[in-house]
């Protein structure tokens, strides 16, 4: 090989592992409750829209989470029509977001209390109480003081069984009563499938390996000018 091609193959090889190393950076997987995120950063960061409607509007539980495969990470959000940024979001496995819980009760994931029935479905912060009237009105100003880690969505169906349909919203962080809103706006979103990036190891391994054919091709080269020397 000469040195030329060995450089343009290393020059190849390199921009690869950079390119792995820009895909990992740009993962955007946080734990527990969020606000005010960049929406572009969300997209950019692995996530794929597969439900944007208003919160005055309804969706069907099964149109929605249903055609959501098993085992994906999916997130809740909530949005002004006119913000560049996330309100609130969180996100778990889609098993953990839509486990059926007791009225009042949530079970914890990724950092963020979840509740799923149908009389509401959303989040909490990490270790807080909801209260479920029928959306969870804990810490905002109908019960507590106002609180900014909290998700809640009208659902149908009653606490004691699994939820058929979304329908009002009511709250998005602080803000509440939103049932009828069409500023506000609920997205339900999907971690693209992101190619699997090499453990540190795997990136020493490819350098001592660059490391080596370079060599070879040094000594090959050498013994090229040795033979023409003596020619």
């Amino acid at each position: 090989m000469s040195i030329k091609r060995f450089a343009r193959n290393s020059t190849a090889t390199l921009a690869l592992v950079f390119a792995a190393f820009s895909a990992q950076a740009a993962s955007y997987t946080p734990t527990g409750v969020q606000n005010d995120v960049d929406y572009n950063s969300v997209l950019n960061g692995g996530w794929k829209i597969v439900y944007q409607g208003a919160y005055g509007g309804s969706f069907s539980i099964s149109d929605v989470f249903g055609s959501i495969a098993a085992g994906s990470k999916i997130m809740l959000a909530a949005k002004n029509i006119a913000s560049s940024v996330f309100d609130v979001l969180a996100w778990a496995g889609l098993e953990e977001v839509t486990q059926y819980t007791a009225q009042n009760q949530t079970h914890q994931a990724n950092g963020v209390e979840w509740y799923y029935n149908g009389g509401s479905m959303g989040f909490a912060g990490a270790g807080d109480a909801i209260q479920q009237n029928s959306a969870d009105i804990n810490g905002s100003t109908w019960a507590g003081t106002p609180e900014r880690d909290r998700l809640s969505w009208h659902t149908s169906g009653g606490y004691d069984v699994m939820p058929t349909g979304v329908d009002g919203g009511w709250r998005a962080g602080s803000n509440i009563e939103l049932n009828d809103s069409q500023d506000w706006q609920r997205y339900v979103l999907v971690q693209d499938n992101i190619a699997p990036v090499p453990e540190p190891e795997t990136y020493a391994m490819l350098l001592a390996g660059l490391a080596i054919m370079g060599a070879a091709a040094a000594r090959r080269r050498k013994a090229q000018l040795a033979d023409q020397l003596a020619a």
